[in-house]
């Protein structure tokens, strides 16, 4: 009921507490963290003699001391009555400019961030705007901005249908008690998101474990650790936005891989197929497939997964998670069908037109231009930003010197069914193979629609 002005005390009337619950929104959305603090005057000896019996451990048998102790503690809380106001104390704790940038780069990335706090609203609202979670026009165009902040007393009021409903919407939640954040996560999950969440506290655990990815800082406790999928140990928001980078990089990589060695396959297969069903000698040695297939094929598939990221990485939707879908077959299968024409029409034109032991000259031919359409589509799948994977380019060097010594080395020759060619024949196969490098982009056009 006092307030202590300059050293004199006065009373604490309706007037001064107005403005001083005035002064208190002003520091909140100023984002500051207001203290209040306040004093009395109290028995040095009395409040020693409670103090010291604080320290003392109780046995509920000794009914003597628990008397006193009653008593006396009953004494210390008298002394937080009727205290004297003293001010107000105000704690910044700005945010790391990291993590500004980093939540920009969410957003455009497609990913919502929603800042969970146990702050006093206006706080939790001026911290947003600084972060960029809300607009800095917030306060301007409030009404543009409905349920855009809930606290945590708002939502328990509200029921499950009404709080269905705005869940997508809301950016800030202020005053939340730790078991709110559940049902949060929950909400969002069923609205089919993938929801993430960060914690530390001994209270965020079942949040986390409830998470579809839960993200503990690395000074948080033992518990919250072990409920977490993941541990950001230098607990900065912007390490788990580079963590996003480098997962959408590893899956472009892991896509690459996958549709590298598919349309390997389905070329492979066609170029079997389609030669099986004409009246002509098989084009592949059992042999010169399993090259194909684990020489050829793999430093290259391999080397594609150290691709870097795309330029747009962060600035495209979330994906489904699909490796695959029905355009990327369709592509796929058309660079398949460009590799067995070219492949047969090589075969076919040697067998017809060829001098001397034309059936290995054809087998030769058609097997290193298969080799060759693999290289060259390789590059087909590199990252769109043309990265420096010097692995790539030493792997596709590496595959075509081993090619060329399966063609020309005597020993070599008697294992894998080939002989010599000469420098036209080399032309020939470079230039059907090197297609495939337009096929690709033709292929794209026309899944796309725009042939």
């Amino acid at each position: 009921n006092k307030i202590d002005f300059n050293g004199h005390i006065n009373d604490f009337d309706p007037g001064t507490k107005n403005e001083i619950m005035r002064e208190i929104d002003r520091m909140t959305k100023r984002s500051l963290r207001v203290i209040a603090l306040a004093y009395n005057k109290i028995d040095t000896e009395e409040y020693e003699k409670v103090s010291d019996l604080d320290n003392k451990e109780i046995e509920k048998g000794d009914s003597e001391i628990h008397r006193t102790y009653s008593k006396n503690r009953h004494h210390g809380e008298s002394f937080e009555k009727d205290l004297i106001f003293a001010g107000l104390l105000g704690i910044m704790d700005p945010p790391r400019p990291e993590a500004i940038d980093a939540i920009s780069d969410c957003q455009k990335a497609g990913i919502n961030v929603v800042m969970i706090t146990g702050d006093h609203k206006d706080t939790a609202t001026a911290i947003a705007m600084e972060l960029g979670i809300l607009p800095r026009d917030y306060y301007i165009h409030e009404e543009n901005y409905n349920n855009s902040i809930l606290t945590g007393q708002e939502l328990e009021d509200l029921t499950d249908e009404e709080y269905n409903a705005i869940a997508k919407d809301i950016k800030v939640y202020a005053r939340v008690y730790p078991e709110q954040k559940r049902r949060i996560i929950e909400v969002l999950q069923n609205h089919g998101e993938i929801v993430s969440m960060t914690g530390d506290g001994v209270n965020d655990a079942p949040a986390l474990k409830k998470a579809s990815i839960g993200v503990a800082m690395g000074s948080g406790t033992d518990v919250t650790k072990e409920s977490a999928d993941m541990i950001i140990q230098d607990d900065n928001f912007a390490t788990i936005v580079s963590s996003i980078k480098e997962g959408r990089t590893i899956f472009d990589n892991i896509k690459r891989f996958f549709k590298f060695q598919l349309s390997t396959n389905i070329g492979a297969i066609l170029t079997i197929t389609i030669g099986s069903l004409l009246p002509i000698p098989t084009p592949f040695t059992p042999i010169q497939l399993l090259w194909i297939n684990i020489i050829m094929d793999g430093p290259p598939a391999q080397s594609l997964g150290l691709e870097g990221p795309e330029k747009d990485i962060m600035r495209r939707p979330p994906e489904k998670g699909e490796l695959i879908n029905r355009k990327t077959l369709m592509k796929i299968t058309i660079s398949g069908i460009v590799m067995a024409i070219g492949t047969l029409g090589l075969f076919i034109y040697e067998l017809n037109n060829g001098i001397g032991d034309v059936k290995t000259k054809a087998i030769t031919i058609a097997f290193t231009v298969f080799v060759l359409y693999q290289l060259f589509n390789a590059l087909n799948y590199r990252s769109s930003s043309k990265s420096r994977n010097t692995m790539l380019w030493l792997s596709l060097i590496g595959s075509f010197i081993l090619q060329v010594l399966v063609i020309y080395v005597p020993f070599l020759q008697a294992i894998f069914k080939t002989c010599a060619i000469g420098l036209i024949d080399w032309i020939l196969i470079i230039i059907v193979s090197a297609i495939i490098l337009v096929t690709d982009k033709i292929a794209n056009r026309i899944v796309d629609g725009n042939i």
